[in-house]
């Protein structure tokens, strides 16, 4: 292979896929959340990694990771991914509904400063958020992100109602 062909590879591909990461941001909606949401804030301690989320039509599989504190929830993509910036979305800005995506279902968070954005995740994955004493409202009777009730069909469901910070 020419050096001069080797070279274009190499300087071609980082720049593509930079390029599509930066798409899928701006497409996605990430970017837009990262407007009002942005943070260098650390990541809490108590997090899942390694999960699967979608925002809008993008889909993220098996890279981002959630973070649960009292100021809110932590969302950050694996690794360098550009126009990816981590996330901390307060609980007073999360609203949170049960949703079925081809059958399958899941919870859908949307947030106040950006309420074009919403992300999907999984029922599962949503019965894996710790219960947080931040996550209770009046509309709820119990925390959002415990285990939900099983219906009699064995699905589950996750209740509808807006996170709202404690005093």
């Amino acid at each position: 292979m020419p050096p001069f062909l080797l070279a274009g590879i190499i300087l071609f591909v980082p720049l593509f896929w930079g390029l599509i990461l930066h798409l899928m941001s701006r497409l996605g909606g990430w970017s837009c959340l990262a407007e009002d949401y942005r943070s260098d804030a650390d990541m809490p301690a108590t997090r899942l990694r390694m999960r699967s989320a979608m925002l809008r039509w993008a889909h993220y599989g098996n890279c981002v990771t959630f973070g649960v504190d009292q100021r809110g929830l932590h969302i950050t993509s694996f690794g360098p991914l550009f126009g990816h910036p981590r996330l901390l979305i307060p609980w007073s800005d999360i609203s949170v509904t049960s949703k079925k995506v081809w059958f399958i279902p899941c919870a859908e968070f949307r947030f106040r400063r950006a309420p074009d954005i919403h992300v999907l995740i999984s029922s599962r994955l949503a019965e894996n958020f710790p219960p947080s004493p931040v996550i209770l409202g009046p509309r709820c009777s119990n925390t959002l992100l415990s285990p939900p009730a099983r219906h009699l069909d064995g699905g589950h469901s996750i209740p509808t109602c807006e996170i709202i910070s404690l005093p």
